[in-house]
């Protein structure tokens, strides 16, 4: 297998692609502060901007240019 990492894929219809700094402000606001979205996932929901920030950077952003990293 030729591991690439994150890349951006692409349909018709859809298109995923790796997450940018600019997302957290969505993340936070749209599902990742809800008790009832994050009610079955593995982690808390984010009680801050700063800390989806923080996470995003930490775990993902800082991650992307390895081949065998995949998060979209």
């Amino acid at each position: 297998m030729n591991h690439l990492g994150t890349i951006e894929l692409t349909t018709k219809r859809l298109t995923l692609r790796p997450f940018e700094a600019e997302d957290a402000a969505s993340i936070f606001y749209n599902w990742g502060n809800d008790p009832k979205v994050t009610a079955y996932l593995t982690w808390k929901p984010y009680t801050s901007l700063e800390q989806v920030e923080a996470y995003i950077q930490e775990n993902w952003l800082s991650n992307y240019g390895k081949k065998y990293f995949y998060r979209a």
